[in-house]
């Protein structure tokens, strides 16, 4: 079984070209990387590459999980960003505040996670945090094709999966009570922070909050804060420091969805001719 590591960007042009050609193969496709199965061989695709200490801190979570339990959760239902735009907007400057180490925290308080875990992870960069516990998430989607025709798509979830959809739905209730702080001055929440506008006393009644329940967080001004209405979604802006930073409300498919989007499209045009 051959096995080879190309870009992602090679995807799409793979999978269109299999499917042109009337190929029998497979499309593997997980958070992390992607690969197509033809006639025993494997190509795989990496989206990102992770260090060493990112596959170390996954190890102690996967260890720690395994003591621990969570009830399921309906995916559909977890909540990662919330705004209230209903027409663009332009503001000189707001307040943002984030929760720290958000996802490592939550599973350190509600006892899922081990001090020593907890400390190994909170030493790692945020990307690799994140990084870390998304793995907790792992999902996989398989889609056979016959004669470049989808014949059939099953989805394997990590078992897992629940401890991460737990601390995102955790995240979500710490920022709706924030969310309920600001009123009519709150902006949009995304993940683990929260943007309002800078009334006077309300970043400080936030932070009360936060340091009622003992939660970590940081807390700044941003500028030039601008919300957009596009064709078919929000822009969001504004500059940290001098930088531009953008939000897409929601975000665009990454290019491995794009990939099987293809597929499928191709697909279906070919079922419909």
């Amino acid at each position: 079984m051959g096995i080879s590591l190309i870009n992602e960007g090679n995807a799409a042009i793979l999978v269109d070209m299999l499917i042109k050609t009337k190929t029998d193969f497979q499309l593997y496709a997980s958070n992390y990387t992607m690969k197509v199965v033809l006639d025993g061989d494997v190509t795989k695709f990496i989206r990102s590459k992770q260090s060493n200490r990112v596959f170390a801190a996954f190890r102690k979570l996967e260890v720690d999980v395994k003591k621990a339990n969570v009830k399921e959760m309906d995916v559909e239902d977890v909540r990662y960003f919330q705004h209230d735009f209903k027409q663009p907007l332009y503001v000189e400057r707001v307040c943002n505040i984030d929760l720290k180490s958000c996802y490592n925290n939550i599973l350190h308080r509600e006892g899922i996670i081990s001090d020593e875990t907890h400390k190994y992870i909170s030493n790692l960069s945020k990307a690799e945090r994140l990084a870390a516990v998304g793995m907790l998430a792992a999902r996989k989607e398989i889609f056979t094709f016959k004669r470049g025709v989808v014949q059939s798509v099953e989805e394997e979830r990590s078992e897992n999966s629940r401890f991460f959809f737990f601390a995102v739905q955790k995240t979500f209730e710490m920022m709706n009570e924030l969310k309920a702080i600001c009123g009519k001055d709150y902006l949009f929440t995304w993940v683990d922070g929260i943007y309002f506008l800078p009334r006077p006393g309300l970043r400080e009644k936030c932070q009360e909050y936060l340091k009622k329940i003992k939660f970590p967080y940081s807390a700044e001004y941003l500028d030039e804060f601008e919300v957009k209405f596009l064709s078919d979604h929000i822009n969001v802006s504004f500059k940290k420091e001098g930088c531009k930073k953008v939000f897409n409300l929601p975000m665009p498919d990454n290019a491995f969805k794009k990939a099987i989007h293809l597929a499928l499209v191709n697909n279906t045009k070919k079922k419909t001719k």
